[in-house]
């Protein structure tokens, strides 16, 4: 029961090479990690897990309400800017009439708002950073959000329309991925604290990458 974290992190390094089988030395080429490299994204996934499963326990009432939110689709945009200051200027000139599509070309840090104006199309649940996300299922039709903020910088957001989407499973069968979505949203939440508490800038590529597999990247990011 209590086997030692070396044990535990030696069996799941040779689980996965087994995996990989004679692929593993192409798979460590193609990713440019050294053996050494390899262990520590393993560790690193090791720890993520444990720290996931200690999280406190998502009640069925948070499930069910997940699930109805999945039942919902939204149709959004966005202009991506760097500082708070620079999103409540976006935000002045919508208000004041500001075409949406010419501001995201004009003030948008992504390189993609030169084709879409900011149009990130139809999306659900799970689709978005969650902060992001939040906000946005928060919004009516046509209501333009306040800066918000996520690993990427601020955002303002409109929703353009929504639409009730069925689904084609039941609550019980898509319990569990749900309760893993919220226990990862829980998890994000509480390793962004920690790492703003040690002083240390998320916006950071390296932390990017360490993030990556736990906190949902916005679609097409």
């Amino acid at each position: 029961e209590n086997e030692s974290t070396d044990n535990v992190l030696k069996k799941e390094k040779e689980s996965r090479k087994e995996h990989y089988g004679d692929n593993c030395e192409l798979f460590l080429d193609q990713n440019n990690l050294t053996e050494q490299a390899f262990e520590k994204k393993i560790k690193f996934a090791l720890d993520q897990k444990k720290m996931i499963e200690a999280l406190d326990e998502v009640t069925d009432e948070e499930i069910s309400a997940e699930y109805e939110n999945m039942k919902r689709e939204i149709h959004a945009r966005h202009i991506l800017v760097k500082d708070k200051k620079t999103a409540e200027e976006v935000i002045a000139k919508l208000k004041d009439g500001g075409d949406f599509g010419e501001l995201a070309r004009e003030f948008s840090t992504e390189p993609i708002a030169q084709e879409t104006g900011g149009d990130l199309g139809w999306f659900g649940p799970g689709r978005m950073v969650q902060p992001f996300e939040d906000a946005a299922f928060l919004l009516a039709k046509n209501e333009i959000s306040e800066p918000v903020q996520t690993l990427h910088g601020f955002h303002v957001i409109e929703v353009i329309d929504t639409r009730d989407k069925e689904l084609e499973k039941t609550l019980e069968e898509l319990k569990p991925e749900i309760e893993d979505r919220l226990k990862e949203k829980l998890f994000e939440e509480k390793l962004v604290v920690l790492l703003k508490n040690v002083g240390v800038d998320i916006k950071d590529d390296e932390f990017k990458s360490v993030l990556k597999g736990y906190i949902t990247t916005e679609d097409k990011k």
